[in-house]
C-alpha cells in the first residue's frame, strides 16, 4: 500500500517539474478588471444615463404617492357611507403604484445587467486583442493573483486601449 502511494506521489512530482519549466517559456500578464471597469468612460456613460433614468424614475413615482396621499387625505374627509366606496378604489390605485415601482426597479437592473453585459464583452475582446498582438499566452485577472511583478501588469494599456476605442454615443 505505501509503495503504490509513493509511485503515485513520485509520478505526480515528476508530472508538475516539466510543466512548471515549460511555463517559464511562457508570457503572462495581469489586468486589474475592476479598476478598467471603473475607469472605462464607457461605463461611466453608462452609469451617468442609467442614474438619470432611475431620477426621473424617482421623481415619477414620487408624484404618483404624493397623489395618493392627498386622495387618502380626501378620502378620510367623506362620510362612512361613502368612504368605503372610495377607499376601494383608493387601494387599487394604491396596489397599482406598487406594482409599477416594483416593475419599474426590475426594468431598471435589467438594464444595468444588459449594459454590464455589454462592458464585459467589450473589455473581454479588448483583452483578448492585446494578448494576441503583444503575444501573450496568459492574462489573468489581478484578483487571481497572488504574486506578480508590477511589469507583469497590463492594466494601463488595457485601459488606454479600451477608452481610446470607445465612441460617445451623440
Amino acid at each position: 500500500m505505501k509503495k503504490g502511494f509513493l509511485f503515485v506521489a513520485l509520478l505526480g512530482i515528476a508530472l508538475l517539474v516539466p510543466g512548471s519549466v515549460f511555463a517559464k517559456d511562457k508570457k503572462i500578464g495581469y489586468v486589474d478588471v475592476f479598476q478598467v471597469f471603473n475607469d472605462y468612460k464607457k461605463t461611466q456613460d453608462f452609469e451617468k444615463m442609467l442614474e438619470g433614468k432611475k431620477s426621473r424614475e424617482e421623481a415619477r413615482l414620487k408624484q404618483k404617492e404624493e397623489e395618493l396621499t392627498n386622495a387618502k387625505a380626501k378620502v378620510d374627509l367623506l362620510k362612512d357611507s361613502e368612504k368605503e366606496k372610495e377607499m376601494s378604489k383608493l387601494q387599487e390605485k394604491a396596489f397599482a403604484y406598487q406594482k409599477d415601482a416594483s416593475d419599474t426597479v426590475r426594468t431598471l437592473q435589467k438594464e444595468r445587467e444588459e449594459k454590464m453585459k455589454l462592458l464585459v464583452a467589450d473589455v473581454d475582446k479588448i483583452i483578448k486583442d492585446y494578448a494576441a498582438k503583444n503575444g501573450f499566452d496568459i492574462i489573468l485577472n489581478k484578483t487571481a493573483v497572488l504574486f506578480a511583478t508590477d511589469d507583469m501588469d497590463v492594466t494601463k494599456d488595457i485601459l488606454e486601449i479600451a477608452n481610446s476605442q470607445y465612441v460617445p454615443a451623440k
